[in-house]
């Protein structure tokens, strides 16, 4: 993937916090939030000219890619953007354990 937002549902002061990450030539993968968290939406978008892939993973760390087990895993065609507020609904995902 070209690059990553994703974004939490307001919290009461109507404040959220948005996580951005710009992928580079590797395969790292991170972890946004290690506790639980709703998402509202996000954007991931592929700049590469060839297919990439976005993987979601319910988790406190960094998840092991190829170990762990995949909670949303979307394919992105070159130049594609998605939009996870149209996939996740109105009321977002809740990931209990983490966002990785």
């Amino acid at each position: 993937m070209g690059g990553v937002t994703l974004f939490n549902s307001p919290r009461p002061n109507g404040s959220q916090t948005v996580y951005m990450r710009t992928s580079t030539a590797d395969t790292n993968s991170v972890s946004v939030k290690s506790s639980g968290c709703k998402i509202a939406g996000g954007r991931p978008h592929n700049k590469n000219t060839s297919e990439a892939v976005f993987k979601l993973y319910n988790r406190t760390a960094a998840p092991a890619v190829g170990t762990d087990t995949i909670y949303l895993k979307m394919p992105g065609a070159a130049g594609q953007v998605a939009d996870l507020q149209e996939i996740f609904s109105p009321t977002g995902i809740y990931l209990g354990t983490g966002c990785g």
